[in-house]
Parts: C-alpha cells; sequence; structure tokens
C-alpha cells in the first residue's frame, strides 16, 4: 500500500504541476491571440516574460507541442521587434531569429506532421539570408500536410508570395 500511495502522491504532484504550466502560459497565449487579430506589439517586456513563462512549462510538460510552439512564436516576434525599431541589420534581432529557427526546430520535432507548424517555420526561414530552399521546403510540408486548413493556407500564400517577390528581384 506505501508504493501504491507515493505513486498517487507523484502522480498527483505532477498534475497539479502540470496544470500550474498550462495557466502560466495563458498570458502568453492571450497576447499572441491578441497579435494575430489585431497585429498590436505589445513593448519589450512582456514578451521576455511570456517566454520565460512557455520555457518554465515546457520544463514540465516536455513533450507539449502548443507550449513549443507558442514559445517559438513569441521568440520569432521579438525579433520583428528588434528588426523594427532597430533597423534591418540588428544583430539581437538576428539572434532572435535564430532562436525562432530553433524553437520550430523543437516544435517540429515533437509534431514532424503539423501543417501549422511547418507554415510557421517557412515563415521564418524565408527571412533568413539563404533561407528560400528550406522555405519552400517548409511550405511543401505544410500544403501537404494541412491542404486545408485556412490559417495554415493564408501563411502558406503570404511566404510564397514574398519568396516570389524576391525571386523576380
Amino acid at each position: 500500500m506505501g508504493t501504491l500511495a507515493a505513486l498517487a502522491l507523484a502522480l498527483s504532484v505532477y498534475a497539479v504541476a502540470a496544470m500550474l504550466a498550462q495557466l502560466d502560459a495563458v498570458s502568453a497565449r492571450i497576447a499572441l491571440g491578441r497579435w494575430e487579430d489585431e497585429r498590436r506589439l505589445p513593448g519589450d517586456a512582456p514578451v521576455e516574460a511570456w517566454i520565460a513563462r512557455l520555457a518554465r512549462g515546457a520544463r514540465v510538460l516536455p513533450l507539449d507541442v502548443t507550449l513549443a510552439l507558442d514559445r517559438a512564436r513569441l521568440l520569432e516576434w521579438r525579433a520583428w521587434q528588434g528588426f523594427a525599431t532597430e533597423g534591418p541589420t540588428s544583430a539581437s534581432a538576428a539572434t532572435a531569429l535564430g532562436a525562432a529557427r530553433e524553437g520550430y526546430r523543437r516544435a517540429l520535432a515533437l509534431a514532424p506532421t503539423s501543417g501549422l507548424v511547418w507554415s510557421h517555420r517557412a515563415s521564418v526561414e524565408a527571412r533568413v539570408a539563404g533561407g528560400g530552399a528550406a522555405a519552400r521546403r517548409a511550405l511543401e510540408q505544410a500544403r501537404r500536410l494541412a491542404p486545408h486548413e485556412p490559417g495554415v493556407v493564408a501563411r502558406v500564400a503570404w511566404v510564397s508570395a514574398a519568396l516570389d517577390r524576391r525571386s523576380s528581384r
């Protein structure tokens, strides 16, 4: 009975930790929703706090693809803030973009059949110098895996248009 009670206690503690990790990520998800709906970017401080919350959640729930994807999206957001405020040659923004790429790689390791994750990765790859071929491969994966998902279709169209504009120059 002692082993069973210890197991039940350990599972209870894990369940509470998992619930707290998800609750901790809620404010970041609300901000991401506003970004998608209103295209409003908050200041740097909240973004850093949200990234940290999602990282804590990922430590508790390392196989949660949603936490990994949301963290990568916030890292990407941080990169765009840097480019917008510091200019196209911003070293800190380029570092953040590299972190976003790595975040999407992590999310793809957890969910290699997610068209949504592939479409987000394509978006970042399209902005990296020399990333056109990687972006096109990611777009093809997104198209193949989620051909009727509206968010994926819209992102694929947008990234494809950006790549086409770049190649026609």
